[in-house]
């Protein structure tokens, strides 16, 4: 695996008519998370450019990002200088910790991931069960075990969905991918 920055956004629906819970979750590499330390207004300048400032906030601090000092909500040029040399001359190496503000509120990227979760969350509550008709009838597990395209055997890939109610308990099995085969590169027997 190569680390990457990775956001992971979980919106959940407490439903206390139905006494259930819905939630919905979005991953994505689709982030600015970064940070950098800074000696220059125009080192500064330039790693604010990469991460998209001025509409994504900015945090910075002096010397390092374990600095109790914290300067917050910038998010215009003038306060950005401004915070810089305020960190600057508290700084005892010369230099200013400066990352992307990852609040919600001040990261238009992470609240378009947070969007996406809120939807996969809608979709969910718009899945009803078909016994009791309670929102939330969602996929609770998955057992593998899809055929292997050339031998048969069942590979790590899955081979159905578990859909489940939280309210009544019903569970039904539906099938993935529906009839397709495993490629034997997933396959223990044909490529161990």
């Amino acid at each position: 695996m190569i680390p990457i920055p990775w956001n992971v956004e979980i919106v959940v629906l407490v439903d206390k008519v139905n006494h259930i819970e819905v939630i919905g979750v979005h991953e994505s590499s689709e982030t600015n998370f970064n940070h950098r330390v800074v000696s220059s207004v125009d080192e500064l300048q330039e790693f604010a450019k990469e991460v998209k400032f001025p509409t994504h906030g900015l945090l910075l601090r002096p010397d390092h990002e374990s600095h109790k000092k914290i300067i917050k909500d910038i998010t215009s040029d003038e306060k950005l200088i401004d915070a810089f040399h305020r960190c600057l001359k508290e700084s005892k190496h010369n230099r200013v910790f400066v990352e992307t503000d990852m609040r919600a509120h001040r990261n238009p990227t992470r609240m378009n991931n947070i969007q996406k979760a809120t939807q996969h969350m809608v979709d969910q509550l718009l899945t009803r069960c078909p016994v009791c008709q309670c929102p939330g009838f969602v996929i609770t597990s998955k057992v593998k075990g899809l055929p292997c395209e050339c031998c048969g055997e069942p590979t790590q890939l899955v081979l159905k969905h578990i859909y489940s109610c939280q309210r009544c308990k019903y569970q039904e099995d539906k099938m993935y991918p529906h009839g397709v085969k495993g490629e034997a590169r997933y396959c223990d027997w044909c490529n161990p």
